[in-house]
């Protein structure tokens, strides 16, 4: 039986917490409606606890029991609140009953607090408790304690968080006046057990605890003759045998002064205390063949279930999509009282119901696969004790979760129908590491060993430009999930907006960048859920404070990129003195490359480390050519545990991998990159090619004037765009000086980027150039008043316009992670400048009437007079203009 003192259900309690919390076998509820709910149970249930009462009885003839010595005046070492003085537990299966009995001496006020509360707790579909005895001894004097009505009996539900309601009853018993040295003793008996094992049993004995006991004592009687299984486990305690009046009697009597204690992050599954397993079930198949009627079900029930599911017709679809709607439409609820915690409810049932616990999903769930023709079968697992549960003989308490197996074209697989949010197809969806289980299949006789569960994958890749060093940049991350990490994220984007994750996700890189905001919400990609498991997450930073002022040096600036996810992987312990395992976490991959973009060239020295520590590799690489560095860390956690003997090789290099994670950049903002002087000479070139040009169109580019001359200078409107002639060349040769097209690291850092930013450098140059030139030659043109000035004016802010329209499409299309600024309000600007300088430079009178000089060497210099045109004398010494 199962039902021990408080401090027992601690130990025990908070091993299964911890299991709970690794492998999340439960699905989610909210906290309101899990709490609404708890609340109407325990409302329900008052009205048929409230009349119940307590009965006393005399402790029954076939128990034997242990004397404690009460005057004994124990040393007891300072920090022990209490101690128990008797832990006893005895089963007579022909009578079906358990007699229990604890005497602890409270030696603190801690330890009053924590023993003067006495519970008791049991199922009253089954079970009927006796009280027999509530007694404190002070200074050797018996005062008794056992008055039924101060008992109170309510319904705790300790497992409601898990979504588990088993309907056990606590006597609860608030002891008075309990002092200082107090020895409380108090016995029970719980008679008859669960219909649902027929003739069986099965329960084990606990040799040692984690805090000191004075003396155990354990009985099991049974019919002579009767077959009964024992393991010991963890102890070399062997029960004295008896026999009389027809009855075998099992025997241990024992101290317990050596409490057991384990390390910290000892694997959950090796937490076993010195125990004594018993059974009545010879073998795995008698445990097997126990459990198949209670696994029976109607077909005719599968097949009405059957016709309401849609789905696809492909086969493999077809079976996903159930395992999908068992795993996410039937949530996870337990009630499992009496018979009902090893009795499944019928899959038809479950299906109306929308709910069930393990072993209802596991039913419905093989029921539906056998419809499709599928060989399924539930599994029973134990969470806890993973592959120990082989130590124990077979017994059917010994499992406390069921799973499905399923054979697809002869091969074994398994899922768990109670892990929501799931993805793969069905040979890669994630099984949690169980490790070992009992497969519910006729003629079985031993237990499973499950496959090696693969490892889940995490790909994370960071994308940092700096676009100055003023303390500005930009992060892109790219994150990758494969398997249970995959798992494990969609629920959190099911049950969490995404305004909550990228808030907690900023909180989190806020730990290595302060002046870090979310440049956008956080994309999600889950396309192939039921096909690769694969999901994609793009977040986008901006960084505000990236460089910092050094202390040592006030000349320099530093920046840290540092793999801030990683580092909370291995924090592992700070001390080697150990001897117990050491947990590590689950088997996995963790990989994250970050590309850093610099303003300029940047000399980084090729660098690589890997580390073997036995349990984790690691693997360190950077390298950079011009502005780029390329800095990777490869993370795999090989196994689970490792031995306590190899935690000081762990601690060393866990340190000497910490030491690897920090890449700092350093700056001196005195310092300057080195002219390219092939930029110089192509500059100097295209400037005297386009002078050359531009004096030949200079010569040779007359229009035919529009108009008689009015105007010998620009006014009027014209004074607006003519301020746009002298702004254009003057943009332009900034725009080339801060560009740094004149920079050899610009150059460099272009090679090291790849062919294509090369040529857009390349092409950006000579049309800036180009576009100097003529923007000069424009100018001269419009305040020459050339007839020729309004159709070049007009060329230019067309060409100013196409050319920022390319360049916002070739930016981002094809250098988008650069993090070039944005050309869309200079365009916004230009089309505006078109629709109102091109139809006023064709239609404008006031245009026509002022450009109206045209070139001519050898030309009478015409003045417009009011009633004609004077003729002067031919002036060929030097070209004039008219």
């Amino acid at each position: 039986m199962n039902y021990k003192l408080k401090k027992i259900r601690f130990f025990r309690s908070k091993i299964r917490e911890l299991n709970i919390y690794i492998f999340g076998i439960n699905s989610t509820i909210s906290f309101m409606k899990r709490t609404l709910f708890q609340g109407m149970l325990l409302f329900a249930f008052t009205f048929t606890t409230h009349a119940q009462k307590l009965e006393v009885y005399e402790k029954p003839v076939w128990v034997k029991t242990t004397p404690i010595d009460l005057n004994n005046k124990r040393e007891i070492p300072i920090g022990e609140g209490f101690r128990y003085l008797l832990f006893e537990n005895q089963v007579n299966l022909k009578d079906k009953q358990v007699f229990y009995r604890y005497s602890m001496q409270v030696l603190s006020a801690d330890g009053i607090a924590e023993n003067s509360d006495l519970v008791i707790e049991y199922d009253p579909t089954f079970q009927k408790l006796e009280v027999h005895e509530v007694n404190i001894y002070r200074d050797g004097k018996r005062i008794n304690k056992l008055n039924p009505s101060d008992f109170k009996i309510i319904q705790k539900e300790t497992s409601a968080d898990r979504n588990i309601y088993d309907g056990a009853l606590s006597a609860l018993l608030h002891l008075t006046d309990v002092q200082k040295n107090d020895i409380i003793d108090y016995s029970y008996t719980l008679k008859g057990f669960n219909p649902v094992f027929g003739d069986q049993f099965s329960g084990f004995f606990y040799h040692k605890l984690g805090i000191k006991v004075e003396k155990f004592n354990y009985r099991i009687v049974v019919p002579h003759n009767q077959k009964i299984q024992f393991q010991a486990v963890r102890h070399e305690y062997k029960p004295e045998i008896s026999s009389q009046n027809g009855i075998d009697i099992y025997h241990w009597n024992h101290d317990g002064l050596q409490a057991v204690s384990f390390d910290t992050n000892v694997p959950y599954w090796s937490v076993l205390y010195p125990m004594t397993s018993y059974s009545t079930f010879p073998d795995w198949k008698s445990v097997v063949d126990w459990a198949l009627p209670l696994y029976r079900y109607s077909e005719s029930e599968v097949n009405a279930i059957k016709s309401q599911l849609k789905g696809s017709k492909d086969n493999i679809a077809r079976i996903t999509e159930i395992i999908r709607f068992v795993q996410d439409d039937i949530r996870y609820l337990g009630l499992e009282s009496g018979m009902s915690s090893y009795r499944p409810n019928s899959p038809q049932k479950v299906f109306n119901q929308k709910y069930g616990d393990c072993k209802d999903k596991s039913l419905l769930l093989v029921s539906l696969l056998r419809s499709e023709g599928i060989e399924a079968f539930p599994v029973l697992v134990n969470t806890q004790w993973k592959s120990n549960v082989e130590v124990f003989p077979a017994n059917a308490i010994a499992f406390d979760h069921c799973v499905v197996t399923f054979n697809w074209k002869g091969e074994d697989l398994y899922v768990d129908p109670t892990i929501s949010n799931q993805g793969g197809n069905l040979m890669n969806i994630y099984f949690p590491d169980y490790r070992k289980g009992l497969v519910i299949k006729p003629n079985n006789t031993s237990l499973t060993s499950f496959p090696e569960v693969p490892k889940s994958v995490q790909k994370v890749d960071e994308f940092i430009v700096v676009k100055d060093f003023e303390g500005n940049a930009s992060l892109e991350i790219r994150t990758e999930y494969r398997g249970k990490r995959a798992d494990e994220l969609r629920s959190s984007f099911i049950n969490s907006t995404v305004e909550e994750i990228s808030k907690s996700y900023l909180d989190f890189y806020a730990g290595i960048y302060p002046g870090i905001k979310a440049a956008g919400p956080i994309e999600y990609l889950d396309a192939d859920r039921n096909i690769s498991n694969v999901i994609t997450t793009l977040e986008t930073y901006e960084i505000e404070n990236f460089w910092q002022k050094s202390e040592e040096d006030e000349n320099q600036l530093y920046a840290e990129v540092y793999p801030l996810e990683l580092n909370s992987r291995i924090s592992f312990p700070k001390t080697a003195s150990r001897e117990m395992e050491y947990f590590l976490g689950e088997p996995e991959v963790f990989s994250i490359s970050t590309k850093i973009v610099m303003p300029e060239s940047w000399p980084v020295q090729s660098y690589q480390k890997r580390i073997d520590a036995g349990g984790f590799v690691y693997e360190n690489e950077v390298n950079g050519e011009g502005n780029i560095i390329n800095i990777s860390h490869k993370y795999e956690l090989l196994k689970a545990s490792i031995p306590g003997s190899d935690v000081p090789k762990l601690i060393e290099q866990k340190n000497l991998m910490a030491n690897e994670l920090s890449f700092f950049l350093t700056y001196n903002p005195n310092s300057s990159g080195s002219v390219n002087f092939l930029a110089v000479f192509s500059f100097t070139l295209l400037l005297f090619l386009s002078f050359v040009l531009g004096l030949r169109i200079f010569k040779q580019y007359n229009p035919e004037p529009q108009a008689r001359s009015l105007y010998d200078s620009i006014g009027g409107w014209l004074i607006l765009p003519s301020i746009t002639v002298i702004i254009i060349p003057i943009a332009v040769i900034v725009n080339l000086v801060t560009g740094e097209y004149f920079n050899n690291s610009v150059w460099v850092g272009a090679e090291a980027y790849g062919t294509s930013l090369q040529v857009y450098c390349v092409v950006s140059f000579v049309f800036l150039t180009i576009l100097f030139a003529y923007s000069i030659l424009t100018l001269i043109f419009f305040f020459k008043l050339r007839t020729a000035a309004p159709q070049m004016v007009i060329i230019l802010l067309v060409v100013n316009f196409v050319s920022l329209l390319l360049d916002e499409y070739v930016v981002n299309q094809y250098f988008h992670e650069l993090g070039v600024e944005s050309s869309s309000r200079d365009i916004g600007r230009s089309v505006i400048g078109l629709f109102i300088w091109i139809p006023y430079f064709v239609k404008s009178n006031r245009v026509k009437s002022t450009f109206t000089k045209t070139y001519s060497e050898n030309k009478y210099n015409l003045i417009p007079m009011e009633n004609g045109v004077k003729e002067e004398e031919n002036n060929s010494e030097k070209p004039y203009l008219e």
